[in-house]
């Protein structure tokens, strides 16, 4: 059995649903207390596991993430390329998103406001994660079907133009939670596969490419500057 451990966050405005989301794939619980926790709470982290078909175990640490505080890490991370640039010590860290392996990027469907400010959202996390890390459109409170202002279809055509893949959840019922995060973990996990195979050609061709160096006439190194 093999363990994988994969960092994930949860990323939404305020009152869109996502700690709700995040106790969900966590701990499979609701409460309906979520909706009213204060924007200043804690940070929802926790670790827990799942387990892919073939067997592959997974170890999740996830995070919820608000916009105040990805604004926060956007700044420390603009601070640190400007000291970079005039070669100044670098005495701030912004490694929250580093590491992150995929983000689930909530929207609220009963909230117009939630969806269209993912264009800002998906803008400051284009300056903070990897390009090789997966982002899921995450549409919350699927099941408060007459207040809803989001249709899916408005939400598929915006994912995509944006290649993002999309779930409508309800954090309250259960609906399409786990579905997204073993689609999310499946993703990574192809991912992460191609990753190292690529790796390990290049090794392999380097490896060759060393041999047929070592062969070639001391004529043709000293031009091509090889030895």
């Amino acid at each position: 059995c093999i363990i994988h451990r994969y960092k994930i966050a949860v990323v939404g405005a305020k009152g869109c649903g996502k700690t709700a989301f995040a106790r969900r794939l966590a701990r499979d619980i609701f409460y309906e207390a979520d909706n009213a926790l204060q924007n200043n709470s804690p940070p929802f982290r926790q670790f827990f596991h799942c387990e892919q078909s073939d067997g592959n175990r997974i170890k999740i640490e996830l995070i919820d993430v608000s916009v105040e505080q990805l604004d926060e890490h956007v700044r420390t991370a603009n601070t640190i390329r400007q000291r970079l640039v005039v070669g100044e010590p670098i005495s701030v860290k912004c490694t929250e998103f580093v590491d992150l392996c995929g983000i689930f990027l909530l929207y609220d469907t009963t909230d117009s406001k939630s969806f269209d400010g993912l264009h800002n959202i998906i803008g400051d996390l284009s300056h903070l994660t990897s390009p090789g890390c997966e982002i899921f459109l995450i549409g919350c409170k699927s099941d408060l079907r007459e207040q809803r202002k989001i249709s899916f279809k408005e939400a598929e055509d915006f994912a995509i133009r944006i290649g993002f893949s999309l779930f409508e959840t309800s954090s309250k019922s259960g609906l399409n939670c786990t579905n997204a995060l073993m689609e999310m973990v499946d993703k990574i996990y192809e991912k992460q596969e191609e990753a190292a195979c690529y790796i390990c050609d290049s090794v392999e061709e380097e490896e060759t490419a060393s041999v047929q160096r070592f062969n070639i006439p001391n004529i043709f190194c000293n031009l091509w500057n090889c030895q």
